[in-house]
């Protein structure tokens, strides 16, 4: 387990995972491996989770099989740390990210503005804002395109976390979505440096003005890396293929 100031068990006392997040939504703790809320210095296994009696094996199950949190409140954190892990995992986003995603939950935990709103579509708009933060954006139609989440619940989050808890994120520009089509097409250094030229070149130009940023990206990169389809470039930052198509038509006719 992480170290801790709170005196955690050593071993988580369901599934016996040994690593924890701690401090988490203003928790003790939360196993990585079952999402079980730990209590410092609780007991080695609690009652809730213990196997019948005549279970005709003493090995333990699952604790989700006895019951899935003691209470309605940890089951929401426990359901918000599990959708942070998986659709971190899926774009394999930095820890810091992660961290970041975990505070802005957390702080609209506390406030009671995810009281009744869908778990999944929060915590993507918490990942949209942290990444708008840390200026390494995700696109939102990555976003909004995972199954659980809802593209019009998920902009009402967006707005709560902006109004309610005064959550900002500064603009983007394009520029700033390179990181992320490197990291998912693995694009060579090269071609990451000569669209960086290429997007600081039409920055200023009031042709890309409400265009998505995520697209001009794309299209930048669609022009400097021949490599890469128009297609797998949509794909990649949640845009239609005819999106990047345009936009590369733009960024030719603007650097002519």
């Amino acid at each position: 387990m992480a170290d801790s100031n709170h005196s955690l068990p050593e071993v988580c006392p369901i599934c016996d995972g040994e690593e924890a997040e701690t401090d988490v939504y203003g928790l003790t703790g939360i196993c990585l491996e079952c999402g079980f809320v730990l209590q410092a210095d609780s007991d080695p296994i609690p009652e809730w989770a213990m196997p019948d009696a005549d279970s005709s094996s003493g090995s333990r199950e699952d604790w989700a099989t006895f019951c899935r949190v003691e209470n309605a409140t940890e089951q929401q954190l426990a359901e918000a740390f599990g959708e942070i892990e998986t659709i971190a995992t899926q774009f394999e986003l930095p820890t810091d990210l992660r961290e970041k995603t975990a505070d802005i939950y957390g702080r609209a935990f506390r406030a009671e503005a995810t009281d009744g709103r869908d778990t999944a579509s929060m915590i993507a708009a918490c990942l949209r804002t942290a990444s708008l933060q840390a200026t390494k954006p995700i696109p939102t139609g990555r976003l909004t395109e995972q199954t659980a989440v809802d593209p019009s619940i998920f902009r009402q989050c967006r707005s709560v976390l902006h109004s309610d808890l005064e959550i900002t994120a500064p603009p983007v520009e394009p520029v700033s979505y390179l990181w992320f089509l490197q990291q998912m097409l693995s694009v060579p250094p090269q071609a990451v440096e000569t669209t960086t030229d290429l997007l600081e070149t039409v920055s200023d130009r009031e042709l890309f003005v409400g265009k998505d940023p995520a697209g001009v990206a794309g299209a930048g990169l669609y022009c400097e890396a021949e490599s890469f389809t128009q297609q797998t470039i949509a794909d990649t930052v949640g845009v239609s293929a005819e999106t990047i198509r345009l936009r590369a038509t733009d960024l030719q006719e603007a650097t002519a």
